[in-house]
């Protein structure tokens, strides 16, 4: 189904996307078809803000007439001035621009999701999601890395999928693998649906190895302290070490409430904070503070984008902060940065084995470069690999050592 999969996508790279759309488009061009968002708040929720923005940025938002949100409509708001509409509204206008209007999901979780696809189809509406419209679009380079479409990749490397599907550990890595790549391929969370597992199995539960009562933990990327409370629970706070890294200057103070609410507990000694990005070389750099998940490095900064002194941040690499300690576990959400910051724990990982968990979701490349480069460090680790929510994010490789 892969191979047959990256066929149809070098013949048509919209293979996957609704013929009615696709003629819409074909007709009217971008510019003068009718398109309403379903889904109308930049919250994490909803894909709807990033896509305006892609949109807007190539210069084709004016085709957006409405966003439909029956909770927002009720309070009479607008949506970056498009006008704010019901789903009986969509129904109506459907009816009076049929063959020139589509609808786009902008939606990220399965649930309501589902609840406006069932309105297109119970009308017929021809709708996309959020992944075919930038394919479709053609938005690549207009939106973030982590929300880019991964068609060429995949396409252009099948072989390297198939060898890593052969290093895994366990068959369930290989079907995973293979339905995140299909998912990419094809725009349609279905394919992970059917591998997903739930969130709360992130990291600890992955059913790959078992942890010991004296870990020490690298968390790259402590963001609110969800890997450490994680960390507390799988052990019942029976763990060496937790180093918390953190760059976002706002997560650094939930993180340091996180931390007194456990002065009670004998562990609460075991929990450091440190407020360091990671990364394969030490310096300062230009980071994006936004608080949550999402705060990231800057890349490609330069003059006309100045960014002022107090956002940049302390970088280091693991190797250095970890010359003298022996971490046994390495965990990894770093918004992109995970690669470099690999090539910076080159010695630790050598010298002491960890138990890696990496996230390999953001860039395209991730899931070639980054089991590759471990694999080099060291030949004997196992790999596997688990999805784990219901959309495009959280895909995870785990690298251990037999015992």
């Amino acid at each position: 189904m892969f191979l047959k999969s990256v066929d149809n996508y070098r013949k048509d790279k919209n293979f996957c996307i609704d013929k009615e759309v696709r003629n819409i488009i074909d007709r009217h061009g971008m510019e003068n078809s009718l398109i309403c968002f379903l889904g109308a708040t930049g919250s994490e929720s909803c894909f709807s803000q990033t896509l305006f923005d892609a949109m807007k940025s190539k210069g084709i938002s004016d085709s957006i007439i409405a966003a439909v949100d029956d909770f927002q409509y009720m309070k009479g708001r607008d949506f970056n001035g498009v006008e704010i509409i019901s789903g009986d509204k969509l129904v109506e206008l459907h009816k009076k621009h049929k063959g020139k209007i589509f609808a786009i999901n902008t939606l990220r979780y399965d649930y309501a999701r589902r609840i406006f696809e069932n309105l297109c189809l119970s009308h017929e509406i021809p709708y996309i999601n959020f992944e075919q419209a930038i394919r479709i679009f053609e938005l690549n380079g207009h939106v973030d890395y982590r929300t880019s479409d991964w068609g060429d990749t995949i396409s252009a490397h099948p072989e390297k999928y198939v060898q890593l599907a052969n290093r895994f550990a366990d068959s369930h890595s290989a079907v995973t693998l293979f339905h995140v790549l299909l998912m990419h391929l094809h725009c349609n969370l279905e394919w992970t649906l059917n591998v997903a597992k739930p969130y709360s199995t992130l990291y600890f539960r992955s059913g790959l190895f078992h942890l010991g009562k004296d870990e020490k933990m690298v968390d790259c990327g402590a963001s609110i302290g969800e890997s450490t409370y994680a960390l507390i629970d799988i052990t019942k706070g029976q763990f060496a070490k937790s180093w918390m890294l953190e760059p976002d200057r706002y997560n650094i103070k939930t993180l340091q409430q996180f931390v007194n609410q456990f002065r009670h507990r004998d562990f609460h000694k075991n929990l450091f904070i440190y407020n360091y990005a990671i990364g394969e070389t030490s310096g300062r750099i230009p980071f994006c503070h936004v608080g949550g998940h999402d705060g990231n490095i800057i890349e490609n900064n330069n003059d006309s984008m100045p960014v002022s002194e107090d956002a940049f941040v302390d970088m280091k690499p693991i190797d250095d902060l970890f010359r003298n300690d022996s971490p046994t576990i390495i965990k990894m959400d770093i918004e992109g940065s995970e690669l470099s910051a690999l090539k910076g724990a080159k010695n630790v990982i050598e010298r002491c084995h960890p138990k890696l968990m990496v996230s390999v979701y953001h860039r395209d490349t991730d899931l070639i470069s980054i089991p590759d480069f471990i694999t080099q460090l060291v030949p004997e680790y196992n790999l596997g690999l688990r999805h784990h929510t219901e959309n495009r994010w959280d895909t995870c490789l785990y690298a251990w050592k037999d015992n």
